[in-house]
């Protein structure tokens, strides 16, 4: 039997990895309230909270909030840009085990079991998608980015791995960069460019945006996958071989210059006036943070770990978000007017704004730096549960 494919009633899989994902965004963001808690004295620190839990935020931020979700996304929609059935239960189920595998593991001090199921997860929705895209009558070009971000992903566990097994943190760091500024953002693009289509363009325009993204030429994609994918080669080399790159952002500039192509070109950036209502709204600011934090740390690498979340909290997480919106109403048969008159959507979008910023900018102020970083995490889970509180019924 091929468990790829269903021949039963179709299951559709961001029921299943829409809700898992926000579980783990509230989960993994929660960590700042509890570490300012143990700064405060209110609480005990533990392994989890033993000083300063970023190594672990981040990890989990991928594993249990954008691992799940991007999950949902491709087993939902990859089915259908490629005109392939959906996959059956048992296929989903297998995938759906082991992702709510990854919630405990990544509390554990030993990180080597996290990454190694991490690592097998990203290689095997790798293998699911060059066989969905492989099988299609027509193959988008902008689907090989999907590809691209996860053969990223499973190198960066892969590189992590390496990194537990010899101690050579510098695999660590290339690897960690792959995860967040490769397989997050070609998973985004390579699913996003079809998206954005019936999210924002009009009827006018659709079947031109649609066009433009299904039928990149050869050589382009391939000019700009080689750009994509050359930054974190040298990522690589200049983390493994201190000073090879003079300190110069050379990998982080490249990254800046595809994502500002791709973003203006595919997603219609510059196109103000086609982002109205709040779920367009949104998408457009989202890009533009997107944007700016991938330009901040570009420019300031120094403080990199904090103008991250620009591009994380009010780029990508916020534009995740948003997609699941339609993903979620179009899929349960409801009416799209909450994309336009959505008043939690507007609330929704102040949150993460507000949270981007005051994370980006709460190593400005040390004294009360811990706060800030509270105030973040709780604006960000106050939208994640808003989200769910008015879309989440949607799921059943």
């Amino acid at each position: 039997m091929n468990f790829m494919q269903n021949n039963q009633q179709p299951v559709e899989a961001y029921r299943l990895f829409f809700p898992l994902g926000l579980i783990g965004g509230c989960l993994s963001t929660a960590l700042w309230i509890f570490a300012l808690f143990v700064q405060k004295g209110w609480m005990q620190s533990g392994s989890v909270l033993n000083g300063y839990p970023a190594a672990i935020h981040s990890e989990q931020i991928v594993s249990l909030f954008f691992l799940p979700i991007i999950t949902g996304f491709l087993f939902t929609g990859l089915p259908r840009f490629t005109g392939t059935p959906l996959p059956s239960l048992q296929f989903l189920s297998a995938f759906f085990a082991a992702a709510v595998l990854i919630f405990p593991l990544s509390y554990l001090h030993n990180r080597l079991p996290l990454r190694a199921l991490c690592m097998a997860f990203t290689l095997a929705l790798t293998a699911f998608s060059i066989i969905r895209i492989r099988t299609a009558n027509w193959q988008p070009r902008h689907l090989w980015l999907v590809i691209v971000g996860l053969a990223l992903g499973s190198t960066g566990y892969l590189f992590m791995l390496i990194s537990d097994m010899t101690n050579q943190t510098g695999y660590f760091r290339a690897g960690r960069l792959m995860l967040y500024y490769g397989m997050m953002p070609g998973l985004i693009f390579g699913i996003g460019s079809r998206l954005i289509v019936p999210l924002v363009a009009e009827d006018n325009t659709r079947m031109l945006w649609k066009q433009k993204a299904e039928s990149i030429p050869s050589t382009k994609m391939q000019i700009l996958s080689a750009l994509f994918l050359s930054s974190f080669l040298l990522d690589t080399v200049k983390e493994l071989i201190p000073g090879s790159l003079h300190g110069l952002p050379i990998p982080a500039v490249l990254r800046f210059i595809f994502f500002a192509f791709w973003l203006i070109s595919y997603f219609h950036i510059m196109e103000f006036k086609k982002f109205g209502g709040p779920l367009r709204t949104g998408i457009l600011v989202s890009c533009w943070f997107f944007l700016a934090g991938s330009l901040l740390t570009a420019a300031f690498p120094a403080a990199a770990p904090h103008f991250g979340h620009v591009y994380f909290v009010g780029g990508i997480s916020l534009l995740v978000i948003l997609v699941m919106v339609r993903v979620t109403l179009s899929h349960s048969g409801q009416e799209l007017l909450p994309e336009r008159k959505s008043i939690a959507l507007w609330i929704i979008l102040i949150c993460f704004i507000g949270a981007a910023l005051t994370r980006a900018t709460a190593h400005l102020m040390p004294t009360i730096f811990y706060t800030h970083l509270a105030y973040a995490s709780f604006l960000y889970i106050t939208a994640l549960c808003l989200w769910f509180g008015r879309f989440g019924r949607f799921f059943l």
